[in-house]
């Protein structure tokens, strides 16, 4: 499949560089292009704008946690046309920003999937279905090729949309990278009947404590 990104001394991949508003650093991936004929559509990863720009722009403040999931990754990223072309939107401004995603897709790092005339309906139905998030035209046509492809895995820092987003009906996406445990709460102290209870939600009623 390829080689793996190689790791500067100081943590971060070699490879195409990131520029950011504060100065530049090495970001990318120096691994060869997939075999695309051997890989089915399934076993890539779907990448959004955001993850995108976070990769090649090195004052994103997700930048360091994108290179690093990058690094961890086996299997090809992937993208569409709407995705691409928000994040080359997304980085004017960035020096040699746009130029980076450029050669991530020239090298065959970051592979294209179509997206046709025949999905445009499927496309509307997306983008009317999430309208309250409300779902754009990128986003649609990466739940679109995830459904038609059978992709399941998405890499963002977008959450809260691709958290509410399914596959089909129900399936939800599975996201990278993974997010952090969530800490136990500690209990909360309130009064019922002039004694301090401890408020343990998820487990049951109220315990009385004097």
């Amino acid at each position: 499949m390829g080689e793996q990104p190689t790791v500067r001394a100081d943590g971060g991949p070699r490879g195409v560089r990131a520029r950011g508003r504060s100065g530049t650093l090495d970001t990318g991936v120096d691994r060869a292009a997939p075999e695309a004929e051997r890989l089915g559509e399934a076993s890539v990863i779907l990448i959004d704008a955001g993850s995108l720009v976070a990769l090649v722009d090195a004052s994103d403040e997700h930048h360091r946690a994108c290179a690093a999931t990058l690094r961890e990754l086996r299997e090809p990223i992937a993208t569409v046309w709407p995705a691409a072309t928000k994040a080359l939107h997304l980085l004017q401004g960035v020096e040699e920003g746009q130029e980076a995603v450029l050669e991530l897709l020239g090298r065959g790092v970051l592979r294209l999937l179509p997206l046709g005339l025949e999905d445009v309906s499927r496309l509307q139905e997306l983008m009317a279905r999430y309208r309250d998030q409300p779902m754009d035209l990128a986003h649609a046509g990466l739940v679109r090729v995830a459904e038609r492809d059978g992709v399941d895995r998405v890499f963002t820092v977008d959450r809260r949309h691709f958290g509410a987003y399914r596959i089909g009906k129900r399936k939800r996406f599975r996201i990278v990278p993974e997010a952090p445990a969530a800490r136990r709460r500690a209990p909360r102290r309130r009064r019922i009947g002039g004694r301090r209870v401890r408020d343990w939600r998820g487990r049951g009623e109220a315990r009385a404590t004097r």
